[in-house]
């Protein structure tokens, strides 16, 4: 990537793990990371005060857990994104962390650099999820079929735009498949959002997939 580092603090309470993911991503030249912590309070004491690209939070922290973390910085609309990182893979962790906002959800033995490019993917505005992970979380989120069956439906050209994002598809990349512009690909997914009362391009794909928008066929 080129111009500024992304900026990213890392909240994770191992001390060895944290120290050790920060190094990791030190060595990366269009990488910065801003600060290190333990909790969840300073994880959003530091995004509060520093408005990093990325907060990469650890699911299981002492005070505060990661989704909740997740949630909070979301709902604040500072534009830090979130990747959450989990020492397991159980479905209800990743559903969690897809109805908090996350835009990423990966697990911490997931290779360094798989976590770099989700970390560069994730700043170009597209979702990544563990692919086994997601796989079940897909199943499951078809499973509970509840209040989506009365959402409101959606315009063609939204329809459009969700199945181009469920294929990992940027907003420029939306933009020029569909001969519009990036701010009106925006427009339509932030309609999306308040349509549906969710926070990112990640929720909406699945809330998509619940509602039968988006099919599996329409994943990567």
């Amino acid at each position: 990537m080129e111009g500024k580092p992304v900026g990213i603090v890392v909240a994770a309470n191992q001390t060895l793990f944290r120290e050790g993911l920060c190094r990791l991503l030190e060595d990366q030249s269009d990488l910065k990371v801003v600060s290190g912590v333990e909790s969840g309070r300073q994880a959003l004491e530091c995004v509060r005060e520093m408005a990093p690209d990325i907060a990469l939070v650890d699911v299981d922290l002492p005070d505060v857990s990661g989704v909740e973390v997740c949630r909070r910085i979301v709902g604040t609309g500072c534009g830090t994104r979130v990747i959450l990182l989990s020492s397991c893979e159980e479905d209800a962790n990743v559903v969690a962390a897809l109805e908090s906002g996350a835009s990423s959800y990966m697990l911490k033995c997931s290779k360094a650099a798989e976590l770099c490019g989700a970390i560069r993917l994730v700043c170009a505005g597209k979702a990544v999820l563990d692919l086994e992970a997601m796989s079940r979380a897909i199943r499951q989120f078809i499973s509970r079929q509840c209040e989506v069956d009365s959402s409101p439906p959606l315009r063609p050209r939204e329809r459009e735009i969700l199945r181009l994002a469920a294929g990992g598809a940027s907003n420029r990349d939306i933009a020029f498949s569909l001969g519009i512009s990036e701010r009106t690909v925006q427009s339509h997914l932030l309609n999306v959002f308040r349509r549906w009362q969710v926070n990112s391009r990640t929720e909406a794909v699945f809330h998509a997939l619940k509602a039968g928008v988006v099919t599996l066929e329409d994943l990567p």
